[in-house]
């Protein structure tokens, strides 16, 4: 959960009609980073403010987060007045960095070893990095991949790369990507927890406090689309792209006599932790989901 006193540092700001500074998110990282475990501590390197096209942030390997600030000041929002438009965007600045400090703590959460959310962030940093069909969508070289691959701790390469990746996969399967899911569903809820038990956030800021709530329920509806009583598999949508469909055969809930999903073995995961790994959920569920974000 994030810190409630910073939580009331945001809204005396916000109050003021001010954006949050620089050195607030870096203090407000540097709060967040003192709960984390002793691995990612000593991972952590910088935080640094750049600009870059289309993102608002990006996570590092080597231990770094870029965090796009003129990007952030300048999105803006529906409100029905100055107070809860600063909120929301001073809110929506802090989500911004606690979405890449969970992508900071993805090597921390493969080693603890949760069921499916391993194995899943496993795959993405062992394999989907360097997949020949992204390499060759990217119309890369071999010797540019090669580089690439030789150079990964060249953190401006890797971000090159990165970034040439998310601006070409941002349609098609970056909404996909379960690393931004898991980071999404992570650090929204712990904002959403903040404000929930802050003494009178929900009381005094009833619409920031809707606001946010519903962007959790956006969020984790993200890469299902539901058409008359079908809706899709966005894990499998992902993994087939990436011609990677094998991937499945990996999970307890694959059926590898007749070669698919065993639904019933899917039903008996929680609604919300098959929402937050792009699993299988009927349609009845996401429509009750829906309904949270209207």
């Amino acid at each position: 959960m994030l810190d409630l006193d910073i939580l009331d540092e945001v809204i005396d700001t916000s109050l003021k009609h001010q954006v949050i500074s620089k050195s607030f998110l870096v203090k407000t990282l540097g709060t967040e980073l003192d709960k984390c475990s002793k691995y990612s501590k000593d991972h952590f390197k910088s935080i640094t403010f750049k600009k870059m096209k289309n993102l608002y942030g990006l996570y590092m390997p080597e231990g770094k987060i870029n965090i796009n600030y003129d990007l952030l000041c300048e999105n803006g929002y529906e409100a029905i007045n100055e107070d809860n438009y600063f909120l929301q965007k001073n809110i929506f600045m802090i989500y911004a960095m606690l979405h890449e400090l969970e992508h900071f703590k993805e090597i921390e959460k493969i080693e603890n070893n949760k069921k499916y959310e391993s194995d899943i962030l496993k795959y993405f940093h062992e394999d989907y990095l360097f997949n020949k069909k992204v390499e060759k969508d990217l119309s890369e070289s071999f010797i540019g991949v090669l580089i690439g691959f030789l150079n990964l701790k060249n953190t401006k390469i890797y971000e090159n790369i990165y970034i040439k990746k998310i601006l070409l996969l941002t349609e098609k399967l970056y909404v996909l990507d379960l690393r931004e899911k898991i980071a999404d569903f992570d650090s929204i809820k712990s904002i959403n927890q903040a404000l929930f038990n802050h003494h009178n956030f929900k009381e005094k800021y009833f619409d920031t406090f809707d606001f946010f709530a519903k962007f959790f329920y956006t969020s984790i509806l993200n890469g299902y689309v539901c058409k008359k009583d079908k809706i899709n598999f966005p894990l499998f949508d992902f993994l087939n792209n990436l011609d990677a469909t094998e991937k499945l055969t990996e999970f307890d809930f694959w059926d590898n006599k007749n070669n698919t999903i065993d639904l019933d073995k899917v039903s008996k995961i929680g609604l919300y932790d098959r929402l937050k790994y792009n699993l299988p959920v009927t349609v009845d569920e996401y429509k009750l989901v829906k309904n949270f974000t209207k």
